[in-house]
């Protein structure tokens, strides 16, 4: 996406790419902090990389 972008919008989406990035880590690092206090989750509920 980014080598397609205006240069215009590059700053931007490379901010959009950066709050991704940490939503993900977040989102796993909470996941993990859940499965230390014994929380399981369903069978596919694993992150999937496309």
């Amino acid at each position: 996406m980014e080598e397609n972008a205006s240069p215009n919008y590059i700053a931007f989406i490379k901010v959009i790419i950066k709050w991704q990035e940490q939503a993900e880590s977040y989102l796993n690092q909470a996941k993990e902090a859940l499965r230390s206090m014994g929380v399981s989750f369903p069978v596919g509920s694993e992150q999937q990389n496309y």
